[in-house]
């Protein structure tokens, strides 16, 4: 028989676990597929029904053919699709949400080289000069990637998920 002590220790055990497990439920890694049960390939109407997001209207810049979305809730993330799929999450915003290699906004160029290795693609930046740079990692099956835009501050300013992750500036 254990005593109220254990027992209390057991109670708070359980407790953590069932928070920790939660937490890990909220905030699934960004990965080259997707994020959580929110994947690349996924039709435009099934991520409108299933987490709840709102197109970007029409306005010249977003439409049918490409349009980008900003996700609902605090995980910070944008949806690109492309005639009707998800084809690109973007995370712009610091705050919990990381990559299957625990990097994100914020995160060290150097901290993205070590995570990658030899399988990360740098190329110069469209509008700043080095350091900023473009960190990229491709599946070898798929055409799925991770992109990571480094600033002058060698940090990275966004992390980009999918296959139309070579775009410099969205939908134009």
């Amino acid at each position: 028989m254990i005593g109220p002590a254990a027992s209390a220790m057991a109670s708070a055990a359980s407790v953590w676990a069932l928070a920790a497990t939660a937490a890990l439920a909220m905030d699934p890694p960004l990965t080259p597929a997707g994020w959580g049960e929110l994947r690349i390939g996924m039709s435009e109407a099934e991520a409108v029904r299933r987490f709840g997001l709102t197109l970007a209207p029409d306005d010249g810049v977003n439409g049918p053919a490409c349009r980008e979305s900003r996700l609902p809730g605090p995980s910070g993330l944008t949806v690109m699709t492309e005639d009707g799929k998800v084809t690109r999450l973007t995370l712009y915003d610091r705050g919990s949400l990381k990559t299957d290699r625990g990097l994100s906004v914020g995160s060290t160029a150097a901290e993205v080289r070590n995570a990658y290795g030899a399988a990360l693609r740098a190329t110069r930046h469209a509008y700043e000069d080095p350091p900023a740079a473009y960190l990229t990692y491709r599946v070898a099956k798929g055409g799925l990637g991770v992109r990571y835009e480094i600033g002058a501050d060698r940090r990275v300013a966004a992390i980009h998920a999918g296959r139309s992750i070579d775009y410099v500036e969205g939908c134009l």
